[in-house]
């Protein structure tokens, strides 16, 4: 949807739609661990965020990105006195 209901200092920014694709995966065991992989912006869209203060100057936001996440929780189990 566009953007026409700016405030005094800002400009119109055009609409657009972003598709992103995730998992997550979490191993059970004696130590847990969470995996994460994912795509965002898959389809590659170029768009200004309304906010963005580098709108003023035409950088738009980042295309397609990719991710990997690696958690592992460590516990710990205080001595109760």
């Amino acid at each position: 949807m566009n953007q026409y209901r700016t405030g005094i200092f800002e400009t119109p920014t055009s609409g657009y739609h972003l598709l992103h694709a995730g998992v997550n995966m979490k191993i059970s065991g004696k130590s847990p661990w969470l995996i994460q992989a994912g795509v965002k912006n898959i389809l590659n869209q170029t768009y200004f965020d309304h906010l963005s203060r580098l709108k003023q100057i035409g950088l738009e936001m980042p295309g397609i990105n990719f991710y990997l996440g690696v958690k592992y929780n460590f516990e710990t189990k205080l001595k109760s006195e």
